[in-house]
Parts: C-alpha cells; sequence; structure tokens
C-alpha cells in the first residue's frame, strides 16, 4: 500500500534539495498549468457531455458554477508549491504563506456558496412547483442568504485563524450579539418558522376553506409572515403565522373536498314519521351535486314542543356546491311537503280556560 505522506515527503524534500530553485519553480507552474487544462477537458468534454443526458440539469449546473472557483484553488495550490524551493523565511516569507493560505480558503469559500447556491435554487425550485403560496418563494432567497452568511462567517472565522488570531473574545461578541438580535426579532422569527411548518405539514394551502376561531373563508395567501383568508364577505383579514401555527384550524378540504349537509326540519303532530321519511329522501333524487355514496339518510330526531323535528343527513361533491345544493333541497322540500299535505308548523302555545 502507498503511504501518501511518504509521497508527500519526498516531493518536498526533492523540491528544497533542487540545484536550480528557479527552474524548478517554473516546473511546477507548468505542471500545474498542465494539471490545469486537463482539468479543464475533463469538465467540459466528458462530465458536461455526460450531463447532457441526465433528466435534469442540475449536475451541469452545478459543474458550471463550480468550475471557476475550482480552477482558482489549483492555481493557488500551484503557486503556493512554486514558492517551495525559494525557502522564502522572514516577513516576506510569513506574509506571502499568509496571503496565500487566506485566499485559498476565500476561493474554497466563493466554492462553497456557488454549490449551496445552486443546490437551493433547484431545490426550492421544484418544491415551489408543487404549491401556490408565496412563502416558499419568499422562502428560497431567505434560505440562500442564510447559507451564504454561514459561510462567510466559517471562511472569516479559518482566515483569522491562518493569521494566528485569537478569536475566542470574537465569537463571545457575536454569541451575544445574535442573543440579542434573537430577542428582537423573536416575533419575526416565530411568523417565519410558523409559516415554514404550515407549508410543510400541508396543513393550510392556497384556496382551501378554512376556519380559524371567528375567521372563516378561502385562503387567499400563505406569506412568509402571515397568512391571508378572503372571507365570505370578500374581507382580507391577515392572521400571523406564528398565531396560525398555534391554533386550533377547521380545514374543510381534508381529508377530501365532500362534505355533509346535515337540513334540520319540522312538521305538525300527527304526521306519519315513515311518510315523512321517504318524502324527505325522495327530494334528493336527481339532486345535482348530491352523492349517492355516503347513502342519504333521515331520522326522527325529536318530538319538541311545536312539531315533530326530523334531520336529513346527505352528501355533497365539493364543499363548494354546499350552500347552493343546500338551498335547492330546502325548497324542494318545502313544496313536497306542502303538495303531501303535511302542516309544517310554527311555535304556538295553546291556552285553556276553565269555567267556574
Amino acid at each position: 500500500m502507498i503511504d501518501a505522506f511518504a509521497i508527500y515527503n519526498i516531493v518536498y524534500d526533492s523540491l528544497l534539495n533542487s540545484t536550480n530553485k528557479y527552474v524548478t519553480s517554473l516546473a511546477i507552474l507548468i505542471g500545474f498549468y498542465i494539471f490545469y487544462k486537463f482539468f479543464l477537458i475533463i469538465i467540459k468534454r466528458v462530465i458536461l457531455r455526460i450531463t447532457e443526458h441526465t433528466k435534469t440539469d442540475l449536475d451541469e449546473k452545478l459543474v458550471n458554477s463550480t468550475e471557476g472557483p475550482v480552477s482558482y484553488i489549483l492555481f493557488m495550490i500551484g503557486i503556493k508549491l512554486a514558492l517551495i524551493p525559494f525557502e522564502l523565511s522572514g516577513a516576506f516569507g510569513f506574509y506571502s504563506n499568509k496571503v496565500a493560505n487566506s485566499i485559498i480558503i476565500l476561493l474554497v469559500g466563493l466554492f462553497l456558496i456557488r454549490l449551496s447556491s445552486t443546490l437551493i435554487k433547484q431545490f426550492g425550485a421544484r418544491w415551489a412547483k408543487k404549491t401556490k403560496s408565496s412563502l416558499d418563494d419568499a422562502l428560497i432567497p431567505v434560505f440562500n442568504n442564510f447559507a451564504i452568511i454561514v459561510i462567510i462567517v466559517f471562511v472569516v472565522i479559518f482566515t483569522l485563524q491562518s493569521w494566528d488570531i485569537d478569536i475566542t473574545s470574537l465569537l463571545a461578541g457575536v454569541g451575544i450579539a445574535g442573543l440579542a438580535l434573537g430577542f428582537a426579532v423573536k416575533d419575526s422569527l416565530a411568523n417565519i418558522f410558523g409559516g415554514i411548518s404550515l407549508i410543510l405539514d400541508k396543513a393550510v394551502r392556497v384556496g382551501d376553506r378554512i376556519e380559524v376561531g371567528s375567521v372563516s373563508g378561502i385562503v387567499h395567501d400563505v406569506g412568509i409572515r402571515s397568512t391571508k383568508v378572503r372571507t365570505w364577505d370578500n374581507e382580507i383579514i391577515v392572521i400571523p403565522n406564528g398565531e396560525l401555527a398555534n391554533s386550533q384550524i377547521k380545514n374543510y378540504q381534508f381529508p377530501n373536498k365532500k362534505q355533509r349537509i346535515i337540513l334540520e326540519f319540522g312538521v305538525e303532530y300527527g304526521s306519519k314519521h315513515d311518510k315523512v321519511k321517504k318524502l324527505a329522501l325522495g327530494t334528493l333524487k336527481n339532486m345535482e351535486f348530491v352523492l349517492d355514496d355516503p347513502e342519504p339518510f333521515c331520522n326522527f330526531d325529536s318530538m319538541a314542543d311545536s312539531a315533530l323535528i326530523f334531520k336529513l343527513f346527505f352528501w355533497v361533491d365539493d364543499i363548494a356546491n354546499k350552500f347552493s345544493t343546500k338551498e335547492k333541497v330546502t325548497c324542494r322540500l318545502y313544496d313536497s311537503l306542502n303538495k303531501a299535505k303535511i302542516g309544517i308548523p310554527f311555535p304556538q302555545m295553546d291556552v285553556h280556560m276553565k269555567k267556574k
């Protein structure tokens, strides 16, 4: 088994012991230039041709976005190795080595930024196509900027460490500043994470008919900080996502769009309950949007003070058709009861007076 460290030590010693430092340095630069060109040939003629036959363009975007930083990293490593034969010492050697290391760290950071941005935008775009809300479109740049900030912070830390600078106090200051900032924007962060949880849980989607507390209507938009609900009076109610995520949400679209309707009605005492049930169920025949499965049924619910109370249960195919269908069934039931001479009572009180 080949020992990589032994090979590195041999190459390093050979560079130091070379008689002609300029020739050795030039040879290293030429060698890295050839390696750099060979790397570009592999990228453009081999990898990119392979990616043309894949179903996604992600691999091609990754290659194109990271080609530049990787090339510059190889170039800087070549320059750093080319300086080894000169055995630079003193202030010039110290600073030249530190500057080279810093540039390499910055280039690595640039490579990671381009890599993360490409991945976030690609997968974020796929996610955004599956939803109608604007929240995912707003979150993609937020996640992208957050990733960039994190990478920049680590680049600064590693760069300072390469210059032998103690960053303990700096990290403590950054931690305190981050804590103070977190307290200052905790409500905004709660709304943002609340919106993310709503999207991931799929609890609320654009177009859903929901009821939250006293608010009822259709979801107009799910934003990064708030959700907009259009009420039945065509008013827009803005609900913070943090509040919405912690509330009990009644979503009429789940598990599907089917909706049950309960139509309560009363008939006069003395009416035959079997006849009333048959007549009520008959009003649902050939009624648009009314489903046969689940099967409709009618219950004799109670004997109230002024009427016999019945409840007619049936399902419609879509909640959007609930109110119009209920109104049509009510009208048809009223006409059927009148045609069958079945009275529809109103609240009344009989007073009996005794003669003394």
